[in-house]
């Protein structure tokens, strides 16, 4: 359960690539330059075991991100992912898999496995209810319904495991960007890519 951000992320910017209407509004809300910052609650319950944290995620463009949360950076640029934990100041390095779904990869360019199950408005927001075939998944996107900024999303990943995201605030991201200023002071490197 360390990374479960990186299972939603992907799922919640699949979806905003899977339909035009509302997701195309929302994906255009969140990408257009210089960005934005999202500060959330996520909490992830997987067998019985609950996992909760408040963090923030700069999303630069459908491929470019940056999450803090706890004692953990995750920089995703393209398919390089690069993940510091500041306690240790350890760095791993990893490649998105082909398919990955997570709350970013939502924003991409691949959406073929994501499938929507039922999007309504009704006061002031938007709901979008999707599956994720291939993972056996399921989840549900609510937005504001005029400004388009996510408020929550919630994925299903199996019978016992559940994550939700609570988006409390969206701001343009500032310059200097937490994306761009990544500097991580490294005691330890682990490469994982193939």
């Amino acid at each position: 359960m360390h990374k479960p951000f990186a299972i939603l992320l992907p799922v919640f910017l699949q979806v905003l690539h899977a339909q035009p209407n509302f997701l195309d509004s929302l994906r255009h809300v969140l990408t257009t330059p210089p960005g934005v910052q999202l500060e959330f609650e996520i909490q992830q319950i997987m067998q019985g075991d609950v996992w909760s944290a408040n963090g923030t995620i700069e999303i630069i463009s459908a491929d470019k991100y940056l999450a803090e949360i706890g004692d953990q950076q995750i920089k995703v640029e393209g398919t390089f992912v690069q993940t510091w934990n500041k306690a240790s100041s350890q760095l791993i390095k990893d490649t998105l898999y082909q398919g990955n779904v997570n709350i970013v990869s939502l924003l991409n360019q691949h959406a073929d496995n994501l499938k929507i199950l039922n999007q309504h408005s009704a006061k002031g927001e938007i709901k979008i209810s999707f599956s994720v075939p291939d993972m056996d998944a399921t989840g549900s996107i609510q937005m504001h319904k005029t400004t388009f900024h996510p408020q929550k999303v919630i994925l299903f990943n199996g019978p016992e495991a559940k994550t939700e995201m609570n988006v409390f605030k969206v701001n343009r991201i500032s310059k200097p960007s937490k994306f761009d200023s990544f500097a991580p002071i490294v005691k330890d490197v682990i490469d994982l890519r193939e």
